[in-house]
Order: C-alpha cells, then structure tokens, then sequence
C-alpha cells in the first residue's frame, strides 16, 4: 500500500472535524493528493469502511461492482455522483454534499463515478464483500487515469453536460 493508504487499528475509530482537517492537510501532502482510511481489517474483510479524501484536481474512473453495492456519506466539500448507461451516456447525476444528498447508494452493476468540485471531497464509503482486483470493472469508453491529457478532455465534457461551470 502507498503511503496514500492507512489501515487504522484501533477499535474505537472516531473523527471530529479537527480530525477531518488533519486527514486532509495529510491528503494534500501525497502526491496524488489522496488519502484513504481503511477501517476494516484487511482486504478479506467481509465489509469494506473507508473514509477517503479526494482533491478536485484527481480522478477516479467511472466504474461498476459486478457483485456489490457501496453506500456513500459526504462528509465535507462538494461534488457530483455520475451514473452511466453501458455506452458511457450520462443516465443520472446528482450534486453531494453535507447539505445536498449526503447519503447515498449505488446498487451493483451501475456505472459511476465520484466527482470533486470543491478543493477536496471527504466521503466515508461502506461496501459490502471482500476487496480483489476483480471488484471494479472498468469501461473502455472512459480513459485510464495515467491518460492525462484525455482525462482532462473527458472530466471537462462532463461537466459541459452537467452544466457545471468549476
């Protein structure tokens, strides 16, 4: 694991938002500006708990779970959920944040993608079924994330379409 990743021990986990600021302070110092807290065990664990900082500058591909939903909670800052029909057409869309659909869940088998239009995006997200390299199923219609140039094309056109001006 990279050192944007941090399997937390302890058998009492809790945050304030002191703690927020400290795990995006700490965000903003990798590289790829992430950070996410794992809660669970390991990547056998039966269900997955993660609290992820997400800077608007990153991307996270559009994907699916073939066999597992995923429940989101924003926990600061502002973005975009993005559900895809299988061509890679927006089907949905909805802004999140503390104030705007702050709870949500994806249902297996959905494209979708998470989108930052604040500096950093905290989400704590809770899935369901051990972690293997099969859990996300990538589209070809969306680029990889070391195309930089075609993600910054790709993230610009979907916020044409979504009528966001960030």
């Amino acid at each position: 694991m990279g050192k944007d990743v941090l399997f937390v021990k302890d058998k009492i986990i809790k945050f304030d938002s002191l703690a927020i600021q400290s795990i995006k302070q700490q965000a903003a110092l990798n590289l790829s500006g992430k950070m996410r807290y794992c809660f669970h065990e390991n990547e056998e664990a039966e269900m997955q708990e993660m609290l992820f900082v997400v800077p608007r500058t990153g991307y996270a591909r559009p994907h699916m779970h073939k066999d597992v939903a995923e429940s989101h909670v924003i926990i600061d800052g502002e973005g975009y959920c993005i559900v895809f029909n299988d061509f890679g057409d927006i089907q949905d869309y909805f802004r999140v944040s503390p104030q705007h659909n702050f709870l949500y869940r994806i249902s297996r088998k959905m494209w979708h993608m998470v989108v930052p239009i604040s500096e950093q995006l905290v989400i704590y997200e809770i899935r369901e079924g051990k972690f293997n390299n099969d859990t996300n199923i990538f589209p070809e219609w969306a680029p990889e994330e070391n195309e930089i140039e075609k993600v910054k094309q790709y993230k610009q056109n979907l916020f044409a379409q979504i009528g966001e001006t960030t």
